[in-house]
């Protein structure tokens, strides 16, 4: 009797076990290879300031500030001459201070610090594969409270010196 309840636990063990979820499977990611490569291309284009990269991972239009005017970006040309009035100090010290490990995830895409940007997937024709693209810029020239979940390093001495503000 004791051997039975010890195979039937055992073979009922790896039924139920099931595993989890990947972290962003609500925003379509099926894994951690499909998203991370993405996001240290983006945090490396954009801590580079490499707006023609930025550009190519941009789904455009997008609604976003240009020198503090809400305004919508049309093409890629008009973003990358724009670049400098874009990617502004707060997308700079959001995208400095994040880490793979604190991306977050919904419905709507995965975003990254207070959703200074948000990444989803998309394709033009049903037939078309998915593509990855950053689909928000949130390049509102203010930085919040200090209340955000980054604050620690987004108020930081190091990053005031990195990014020549000082502003809290």
């Amino acid at each position: 009797m004791r051997k039975i309840l010890i195979l039937l636990l055992f073979f009922t063990a790896g039924t139920i076990a099931k595993e989890a979820p990947y972290k962003h499977s609500i925003a379509g990611f099926e894994s951690e290879s499909e998203l991370k490569p993405f996001y240290l291309k983006v945090k490396a284009a954009i801590l580079s300031k490499n707006y023609e990269a930025i550009a190519a991972m941009l789904s455009f239009p997008t609604s976003l500030y240009v020198d503090g005017v809400p305004t919508r970006a049309i093409s890629k040309e008009e973003f990358i001459i724009n670049g400098d009035k874009i990617i502004n100090e707060r997308i700079l010290r959001a995208v400095y201070c994040s880490t793979y490990e604190t991306l977050w995830s919904n419905y709507s895409g995965v975003m990254l610090g207070q959703g200074e940007l948000w990444f989803n997937k998309i394709k033009e024709k049903d037939e078309d594969p998915w593509q990855t693209v950053i689909w928000k810029i949130n390049n509102k020239p203010s930085f919040g409270s200090s209340s955000r979940s980054d604050s620690e390093c987004f108020f930081s001495e190091e990053v005031n010196k990195q990014f020549n503000s000082g502003q809290n």
